[in-house]
């Protein structure tokens, strides 16, 4: 019995981490990007491309520093909202470089 019962959490615990939500950033604005971001703890948004046309760019962000992982780093980003670019984080992976003696 306990051992179904672990199964059961866990296969809710996965289903959650792999649900991520997806937002096309031209449709809200920055405070609906913001919130969506705090409340999912992070999603994917997808907004036209400025340089390349019928290209939709998309990337995963996170509403604050604390939602990346230990080996990444809260990087500012922009993306295009409906009244205007908003300001978001981008997770990236942090790499060491090491000085040649």
């Amino acid at each position: 019995m306990k051992a179904i019962a672990t199964l059961a959490v866990m296969s809710i615990l996965t289903t959650h981490a792999a649900a991520i939500e997806r937002h096309d950033t031209s449709q809200m604005s920055c405070k609906v990007i913001g919130s969506a971001l705090e409340l999912e703890q992070g999603s994917i948004l997808r907004h036209p491309s400025s340089r390349v046309e019928n290209l939709m760019l998309s990337d995963l962000y996170v509403g604050d520093r604390q939602s990346c992982g230990p080996d990444q780093t809260a990087v500012p980003a922009r993306v295009p909202a409906e009244g205007g670019p908003c300001s978001v984080y981008r997770c990236a992976t942090v790499t060491k470089t090491f000085k040649r003696l």
